[in-house]
């Protein structure tokens, strides 16, 4: 008996899984680099769901598991495994790109490149399944059946995982604390450096460092002191707090600057430092103005009203291009600043939003009054002198008010002679 020969259908089938893996692959690539995809632009559809919580499940990027779907949904077609098998994979595409379409539709946004090839690949698998299952008779045909319920089921698997991801960024492990409460850490000092190219921050014994010059500070990042402050946009306290950070700034003078270090809670949280961080990178007015709106409460602390916000304000054209140039600076920016986040969460045991670094301490929690920012401040860098707060400030800083569950300890002090600290490394 000759062996049966290749129709068209699968030939074709073949053709376009493997157009689809290609696909995949180009957007696993382009993932891993923390590079823009050709013909997508900040704000755009693919944009935002590639970079958003869908993106990944369980940590991994989706689209490294569709490159190894259609790879093996590939294969299937070329070898003679049971049908059972070849049916879960090959039903399991059709099935994944059902649910991406209402991912899709319940954000409003849309992926062309995502569509294209969950349309490739669907097509593809449903004419491999209509041709083989078209072969099959008896106990042959509920083993298609039993092999598409399976694939029916581990689809519906990633979604629950996905939907469970969504809850737990949506509630976040990161503690939003009572905002009279601090508790305070020491920590190394760190280093500031200046070079030609501007000043340097390094911390964590230089395994973290941070150009002054590119991110958003509260006064002139050439100041000669430096206070460190992570704060989230999607953490309520952390809005409120920036108020306090610049009220202590305007208080310390111009000798001072509080460096804002972009720190996450979530997936939606890293979206809203990367839109912001290419603003900053564009035009830092127009970044204030933003920053602005999204603490008072007129936009919503949501990637997506960022996003607008943003694009009314500076222009779609001008941000894409920046946010596509920028895009691996400021990828890395976050990924630090993750680093920072483990290593303090590390220390204290939990992790906990908004953070001070203060010469040698480190500070969890928000205090609602300035002066306590300000008295710690001149504590360290000006060697423990009671320089007066000026009137016109303390209206803005409110009462003195009484620690809770605080453990303070020395702040540190410059090195002999120096007016300048020594460094701020973590």
């Amino acid at each position: 008996m000759n062996p049966k020969k290749t129709t068209v259908a699968e030939k074709w089938a073949r053709v376009l899984l493997l157009a689809a893996a290609i696909g995949a692959g180009i957007i696993a690539w382009t993932y891993y680099l923390a590079s823009p995809l050709a013909g997508c632009g900040a704000g755009e559809g693919c944009d935002t769901l590639l970079q958003g919580r869908w993106a990944s499940v369980l940590e991994i990027p989706v689209s490294w598991i569709d490159l190894g779907v259609y790879l093996v949904a590939l294969l299937a077609s070329l070898l003679r495994t049971p049908f059972v098998l070849r049916a879960a994979v090959w039903g399991s595409i059709p099935v994944a790109a059902g649910w991406f379409l209402a991912v899709q539709l319940g954000e409003g946004a849309f992926c062309i490149w995502c569509c294209a090839i969950h349309l490739l690949a669907s097509i593809g698998a449903i004419l491999l399944l209509l041709h083989h299952w078209g072969r099959r008779e008896g106990d042959r045909i509920s083993h298609g059946i039993a092999g598409l319920t399976g694939g029916i089921a581990a689809i519906a698997t990633l979604a629950a995982l996905q939907l469970n991801q969504e809850e737990a960024t949506a509630a976040s492990p990161v503690e939003s604390p009572i905002e009279r409460e601090v508790v305070s850490l020491p920590v190394k000092e760190s280093e500031i450096v200046t070079t030609e190219s501007g000043k340097l921050i390094h911390l964590l014994d230089g395994e973290v460092s941070y150009d002054l010059s590119q991110l958003p500070v509260i006064g002139d990042s050439n100041a000669k002191n430096v206070l460190v402050a992570l704060t989230d946009y999607t953490c309520t306290h952390c809005r409120r707090f920036t108020r306090v950070l610049e009220t202590s700034q305007r208080a310390l003078g111009e000798d001072y600057c509080i460096v804002l270090l972009p720190a996450s809670r979530d997936i939606e949280s890293e979206e809203i430092h990367r839109y912001m961080l290419a603003l900053w990178m564009i035009n830092q007015n127009a970044h204030a103005r933003v920053d602005a709106r999204i603490r008072s409460g007129a936009v919503r602390p949501r990637p997506r009203d960022v996003l607008e916000d943003i694009v009314r304000t500076v222009g779609g054209t001008e941000f894409s291009l920046h946010y596509g140039a920028n895009r691996k600076w400021i990828a890395e920016q976050i990924e630090t600043t993750r680093r920072l986040q483990d290593a303090h969460a590390e220390k204290m045991d939990r992790a906990v939003l908004p953070q001070v670094v203060i010469g040698k301490e480190l500070l969890m929690g928000a205090h609602t009054d300035a002066a306590y920012y300000v008295s710690l401040a001149r504590k360290y860098f000006e060697g423990g002198t009671d320089v007066p707060i000026p009137d016109e400030m303390k209206g803005e800083m409110g009462a003195p008010e009484v620690l809770l569950k605080s453990s303070v300890v020395d702040a540190g002090a410059v090195a002999p002679g120096a007016r300048v600290p020594v460094t701020v490394e973590f």
